[in-house]
């Protein structure tokens, strides 16, 4: 078996589409999110479902997958430690988790089993620290009640995604699997051309440190998610979702606007400063706000935008927490472009 594989999974493209309508708004009010070329029948779709969906439904959407966001990471580790890839199978599966079931997933992504008999003040500190710092979640202020009615949010969880599906998904299921199917043959094609420097041009990921650290790697790109990225690790593997857009990133004319990016970057005090010390060594979210004197939300501002360039390497680290480091290689990569074009006849 290839130790990286490409793969296209459906039901995780379900979770993509809740997930791109939940944070439409953030990324809507992101100027660099906005450089990317948007598909138009995506942004279509959000507002159909935004106009249509009755605000009883929405609501239970925000809570249960944007405020709480185990209500999303739970069943797309599920999917994946299941090698679920039918939406009717995943339903019926789905289904027979009990709350205590899901509640158990949950403490084990997030590594606080251990911590379930302290006091709720300290597993929210905790989970505070690990939760994602690019979409703010309520996790670590909703836990307490998760903990009491693990039953009632499973059960409304699978209520919402009956309804999702069956009133606006279904609808166009087929239109995502089509679209990647050729997406999915020309990512395989050129990893068979160019290898692992394709993957991390793509991802802006050190695939290759990825590689030694994971017996497995999998690699499911998606036609919602757009610009999306998301790690998870299973068991031994790493399975990365990451958004097709991405691949603006190796097209000449997103370059050029990068490479503007890049430069506003580095007259940026602040944001010097936090490359710096990510060319040093890696750091996670919390401790490089502490190190720069940055609250977690406008880190995780900066390390959007820097993500998004290409700027950033992404590490699973102990506990599952995520730390940055410099794409050195992007970085010099980028600076060498900027020169050739700038003085290039």
């Amino acid at each position: 078996m290839k130790k990286i594989q490409i793969k296209y999974n459906p039901v995780l493209e379900f979770f993509c589409s809740i997930g791109r309508i939940i944070y439409n708004k953030e990324m809507k009010l992101n100027k660099w999110f906005n450089t990317f070329d948007f598909n138009e029948d995506i942004q279509n779709y959000i507002k159909n479902v935004n106009s249509n969906m009755s605000s009883l439904m929405k609501n239970d959407m925000d809570i249960l997958t944007k405020k709480f966001i185990g209500g999303l990471v739970v069943p797309i580790y599920f999917c994946l430690s299941e090698n679920i890839t039918v939406l009717n199978d995943f339903f019926i599966q789905f289904a027979k988790l009990t709350g205590a079931d899901f509640f158990r997933m949950y403490t084990k992504i997030f590594d606080i089993t251990s911590l379930l008999d302290d006091e709720p003040a300290i597993i929210m500190k905790v989970l505070k620290e690990k939760l994602n710092v690019d979409f703010p979640s309520e996790d670590d202020k909703l836990f307490p009640e998760f903990k009491k009615h693990p039953e009632e949010i499973k059960n409304r969880l699978e209520v919402f995604f009956k309804f999702y599906y069956e009133k606006f998904y279904r609808k166009i299921e087929d239109k995502p699997i089509e679209f990647m199917r050729n997406k999915l043959g020309d990512y395989k094609r050129q990893y068979e051309t160019d290898g692992i420097e394709f993957l991390s041009n793509l991802l802006a990921l050190d695939m290759e440190n990825l590689v030694e650290s994971h017996n497995q790697i999998f690699l499911y790109p998606s036609y919602f998610y757009e610009i999306g990225m998301t790690q998870h690790l299973t068991n031994d593997s790493m399975c990365i979702l990451f958004g097709h857009l991405l691949e603006q990133r190796v097209n000449v004319n997103f370059k050029q606007r990068r490479a503007k990016e890049i430069l506003k970057i580095l007259g940026d005090e602040k944001r010097y400063e936090i490359l710096k010390l990510l060319g040093k060594r890696k750091y996670f979210g919390v401790e490089l706000a502490e190190a720069v004197n940055l609250t977690k939300a406008t880190i995780s501002y900066h390390t959007n935008k820097m993500m998004a360039l290409g700027l950033l390497n992404l590490h699973l680290g102990e506990n599952n927490r995520v730390y940055f480091s410099l794409n050195k290689k992007t970085l010099k990569e980028m600076l060498e472009y900027v020169y050739q074009d700038m003085s290039s006849e």
